[in-house]
């Protein structure tokens, strides 16, 4: 230490301008990519969690049957992985399977999780992505799946977390789609989901004139379906300390398919019955699971995880910022796109870095003077901010 303290102080300006020199290479290694940089590290855990939702309305069966399969697969590549390793040690200990909601806010019979426990990371010798990823490529794509994701969601929101906005709806799924189709293309990138769901399968009524000349309204048909397909409550017996309700419907063999509506029977005030198909014709849609405003205007959020956690996230997001944003907005009209998720954490916590850092160092500089009573020693401490910057990035 003594030699190199007396060499230091013999050549000063060599001193004072290596520091100088490295902080400047130190940059340019960060500005320019080599140096990855990122606000919300990926803390691996011992658990994946595997969330999916179909079509709203398909049935609880269906999604346990998904599920199920899903959870052989694991069970496979388990037996697969546990003989690649050296140890011979199960990776997968065990997995819990949850139906009627995920991590993606859905309630219902057609969402469902599974909660892959793994082997300690101490022991484990691989992060939990890269079983994810591995889960992932064996169980391939499903088409029943609206929305599927392998792995955890992060606190702060996922990586890539894109807000379309506007009031024009079908530009709004224009965009959507053309956005989905970019984004599909980034081998950095995977689960790629949004946030604009199909509803369940609606009946849409539409009466015809010879209903309003007989003094009908679309109450009075819907009504009327209404009660010989669900049924309506027409008495209550008390039985003890018991309550039974009595509701009137149709027979299960003559409510159990749609095509049983056209032979429906409809009265009007009058007493008169006529067939449900002279009165009033419907179409089949789907309906809206939810809608969404931010800043008064329709949104669709389109989101996305990164395929790997060691990849730097921000070139990922400045390509999607310059190159696909505008050609998607140059095809579209009333569209605006903003960034939400991790890059929205990230700009509140740099805006709010830019107030309060600089009063923090202001009331520590203080207090240095304070002890030391002298500036010029404050200033030397101070001094070394950046060298322990610098040493934290090398």
């Amino acid at each position: 230490y003594s030699p190199l303290l007396k060499a230091s102080l013999k050549y000063k300006w060599i001193t004072i301008v290596t520091p100088a020199a490295l902080m400047m290479i130190t940059i340019g290694l960060v500005k320019g990519g080599l140096i990855g940089v990122t606000f919300f590290p990926n803390v691996d855990g011992d658990t994946i969690p595997i969330n999916i939702s179909l079509v709203s309305g398909s049935q609880e069966a269906q999604t346990n049957s998904l599920l199920a399969e899903i959870e052989k697969i694991c069970w496979q590549v388990n037996e697969t992985m546990t003989d690649e390793r050296e140890d011979g040690r199960q990776l997968i200990l065990g997995i819990k399977r949850n139906i009627g909601s995920n991590a993606f806010g859905d309630v219902g019979g057609h969402t469902g999780s599974l909660l892959i426990q793994l082997l300690d990371g101490e022991v484990r010798d691989m992060d939990s992505y890269v079983v994810a990823n591995r889960i992932r490529e064996e169980v391939g794509p499903i088409p029943e799946a609206q929305n599927i994701t392998f792995g955890a969601i992060g606190r702060f929101g996922k990586p890539v977390s894109v807000s379309l906005l506007g009031n024009n709806f079908e530009q709004l799924n224009q965009a959507r789609d053309l956005l989905v189709a970019e984004l599909k293309q980034f081998s950095t990138l995977k689960d790629i989901t949004d946030t604009d769901q199909k509803g369940r399968r609606e009946i849409d009524i539409k009466l015809k004139p010879q209903a309003y000349a007989l003094g009908l309204t679309l109450q009075d048909v819907a009504g009327q379906v209404r009660q010989g397909f669900f049924g309506q409550e027409i008495q209550r017996i008390q039985r003890g300390r018991d309550e039974i309700r009595v509701w009137v419907r149709y027979r299960i063999e003559d409510r159990g398919a749609l095509g049983f509506l056209d032979q429906m029977r409809i009265r009007t005030a009058s007493g008169e019955k006529y067939p449900f198909s002279e009165l009033a014709e419907y179409n089949i849609e789907r309906g809206i699971t939810s809608i969404n405003h931010l800043n008064r205007m329709r949104q669709i959020k389109v989101e996305a995880n990164q395929a790997n956690i060691e990849d730097d996230l921000p070139p990922i997001i400045a390509e999607i910022e310059t190159d696909v944003l505008p050609k998607i907005m140059a095809q579209v009209q009333g569209v605006k796109a903003s960034f939400e998720g991790q890059s929205r954490e990230q700009a509140k916590m740099t805006d709010s870095m830019k107030i309060v850092f600089p009063i923090v160092l202001l009331g520590m500089f203080i207090l240095v003077i304070l002890v030391f009573r002298s500036y010029a020693q404050a200033s030397i401490i101070f001094s070394l901010i950046p060298i322990g910057i610098l040493g934290a990035v090398w």
